[in-house]
């Protein structure tokens, strides 16, 4: 068994096939390639970093987001092993047919909602909290604020509650920054008396800008799921 902190790597193969190896594996890989003919028949593509995984805990669930593959569209599955359930999902591809993983989820019964940007109305409902008031109707949580009884029930819509959820503990589901900053050498500008005028783009700038980009943007999880479970000890209200 792999040490769970060594880092993976995805290879392809000569024959197209795609597969995610440790460290250790390609290591043992090469060895092997070289102690043979000294062709390795595979290529490196990209080391693989580390999933981004959460656990969220409100009073009415537990909720578990982890961050897919993006070759991984809507075909992963929750599985039943003989000591716990794993998350089976695509992982990689060999000659067009996909390879899947399988990862260890918490102790619990655990249900696969999907995509976190895809989930519904009614399945935020049996997450988020909320309240009846009366003249008004169902206010669901601001997670983003404090919240105190029934304080910080402002949201019309289960949906808009979620996205206050995810965005309170940090998962983001686009850059804030919106667009990556693009290096011009000169700018166009209007002077005081209507001219066009071009003057030279600050290089200084450009480069704290993409900085702030670029640390804005590994925040982002790229392909989130959600998973849920109802009947874990931690998801029971006292």
């Amino acid at each position: 068994m792999s040490d769970p902190k060594e880092d993976t790597w995805l290879i392809e193969l000569s024959d197209d096939e795609t597969r995610i190896v440790t460290t250790t594996q390609l290591f043992e890989m090469e060895k092997t390639a070289e102690e043979f003919d000294g062709f390795y028949g595979w290529r490196v593509v990209k080391k693989i970093e580390p999933m981004k995984q959460i656990t969220i805990q409100t009073a009415k669930a537990q909720i578990l987001i982890v961050d897919l593959p993006e070759i991984c569209n809507n075909d992963a599955d929750v599985v039943s092993g003989e000591h716990r359930e794993y998350l089976k999902y695509h992982s990689s591809d060999f000659r067009g047919m996909p390879n899947y993983t399988f990862y260890g989820l918490p102790e619990g019964s655990w249900q696969l909602y999907g995509k976190a940007s895809e989930l519904t109305e009614e399945q935020w409902r049996t997450i988020v909290e909320s309240d009846y008031f009366d003249g008004i109707g169902t206010m669901y949580a601001n997670y983003e604020i404090e919240r105190i009884f029934t304080f910080g029930k402002t949201k019309h819509r289960a949906t808009e509650s979620g996205s206050s959820l995810l965005s309170a503990n940090g998962v983001m589901l686009e850059n804030p920054l919106e667009e990556m900053p693009e290096r011009h050498e000169y700018e166009f500008d209007v002077d005081e008396n209507g001219f066009g005028v071009m003057t030279r783009c600050d290089e200084d700038q450009y480069l704290v800008d993409l900085k702030e980009w670029k640390a804005a943007q590994e925040k982002v999880w790229s392909n989130p799921y959600v998973l849920v479970s109802f009947d874990t000890a931690a998801s029971r209200k006292p």
